[in-house]
């Protein structure tokens, strides 16, 4: 009876490897991020997650470590849900705003907290927490794409804007409507936009009879964005304008005219901008 050869397949794991070293980050977030509805889905079961008992202390003292409002740790929260969703395990897909960026850094410095919080999220074993790029922020153009991704993946999944942002455009329209009292100019920002030369949209500010001007901001990635304003505006009320039409926090760009960062309480008149004039934003190489 002839004697039959049995052979035993290899078992190749499947199990993903978590990175070491400087180049972790980049290779990780070389995986394609799962479809649209799988993401939602998935950051929105991470989101109901963090609501569980076990956490509620551990959320409580990083509230009044960070002394961040309701509204910051709740954004936080989302943003933790939001890298689930994505798998970005080595932060190479989203990044936060700066308000939600502060309350990161306060977690992670409580290791045990922060591993906790990461394990209730359902993060993979062999990768244990949501890591965390310290030099995620050198490279500008790289942060503002990540940036960028988080808001669409944000209105993906929640349906709207962040809510401190919302907070903040409110806190902003109600000092702009303090200053147009305070003045003896009636005409109010419009909310007509106007289009730039590469479909950028901005703020108008056309008060019949008031002087304006086209003031042109051009980012670090080459796009144009035109705002019509009264030459007497400050540049602080321009500034948080740019900031929310692009959906960014005004803390985290700078704005410069001829290589010189421009003053806030400027205005066109004494900066003598002429019609067309270019701004040149960049965002702070601050933050993950």
């Amino acid at each position: 009876m002839k004697s039959r050869k049995t052979t035993t397949a290899k078992q190749t794991s499947t199990s993903p490897v978590r990175p070491t070293g400087r180049a972790s980050f980049a290779a990780a977030s070389a995986s394609t991020p799962s479809p649209t509805s799988a993401r939602v889905a998935s950051s929105l079961h991470a989101r109901s997650a963090l609501d569980d008992d076990s956490l509620k202390d551990s959320f409580s003292a990083l509230q009044g470590r960070s002394n961040c409002s309701d509204e910051a740790l709740e954004e936080y929260k989302r943003f933790l849900s939001l890298k689930v969703g994505a798998l970005d395990w080595y932060a190479g897909l989203l990044s936060p705003t700066p308000e939600v960026d502060a309350v990161w850094h306060a977690h992670i410095l409580h290791t045990m907290d922060y591993m906790e919080t990461c394990a209730v999220l359902g993060v993979p074993d062999e990768v244990r927490i949501i890591h965390h790029n310290p030099e995620g922020g050198h490279d500008e153009r790289a942060r503002c794409s990540r940036l960028r991704k988080a808001e669409k993946m944000y209105q993906e999944v929640f349906g709207k804007n962040p809510s401190v942002e919302e907070d903040k455009e409110e806190e902003e329209e109600e000092k702009e409507e303090e200053e147009s009292d305070e003045s003896d100019d009636s005409g109010g920002r419009s909310k007509t936009p106007t289009k730039s030369s590469k479909g950028g949209v901005g703020k108008v500010t056309p008060p019949p009879g008031d002087e304006c001007i086209t003031i042109r901001f051009k980012d670090n990635e080459g796009m144009g964005m035109n705002f019509v304003v009264r030459k007497t505006t400050r540049m602080e009320v321009i500034f948080n304008a740019y900031a929310r039409t692009r959906g960014v926090d005004v803390s985290s760009l700078r704005f410069r005219l001829d290589e010189e960062r421009i003053d806030t309480n400027e205005t066109s008149n004494s900066l003598e901008l002429d019609d067309g004039e270019e701004i040149e934003v960049m965002l702070e190489q601050t933050g993950c």
